[in-house]
């Protein structure tokens, strides 16, 4: 018996990404029929590179769009990241070994957090990252996140640029 098909997005890409809240933010904003990086690369993940996401981040963008100027609703949000969810893979901060939970200063949310968590419990996929792309934070956000650094070997770039990096891996929509 074969697999289904979306079994494939569980085997390492050799790519890693967290798509910050900005990024998933923009994706929910993009009006459908003109171009949108940050849209692209959210239907791409676990396709063209390894997602991952944390409770934290989700929350954030849930509390974001349920802000009077974009009027969302929960359900609406929740239903909108479905598929994302289901193709990414969610860290806790439960996975944090305590030293490490020093290291980030106590705040397990967001990168910290994934930084330590992501290569605790998928060891697989942080191997094949470190071995070939790397790891990637995908930020609209460019004043906290300054394209082109690297942070605990977490590097910071743009929807726009990251999408440009999958598409020259041959990923493709």
């Amino acid at each position: 018996m074969s697999k289904p098909a979306e079994a494939g997005i569980w085997r390492p890409k050799g790519l890693i990404a967290v798509l910050d809240t900005s990024t998933l933010v923009r994706a929910w904003l993009a009006g459908l029929g003109r171009p949108s990086p940050a849209r692209d690369v959210m239907r791409l993940a676990g396709r063209g590179f390894d997602s991952f996401t944390s409770p934290a981040i989700l929350e954030e963008v849930e509390a974001v769009l349920e802000r009077p100027r974009f009027s969302a609703t929960r359900d609406q949000v929740r239903l909108w990241l479905d598929v994302f969810l289901r193709t990414s893979r969610q860290v806790f901060p439960q996975a944090i070994p305590g030293q490490a939970a020093a290291a980030v200063h106590g705040d397990l949310a967001d990168v910290p957090m994934l930084t330590y968590a992501a290569p605790v419990e998928f060891p697989e996929v942080a191997a094949a990252a470190r071995a070939d792309a790397g790891w990637f934070l995908v930020s609209e956000n460019t004043t906290d996140f300054s394209p082109g650094w690297t942070v605990w070997g977490w590097r910071f770039t743009t929807a726009h640029d990251f999408l440009r990096l999958l598409a020259g891996r041959g990923a493709r929509e």
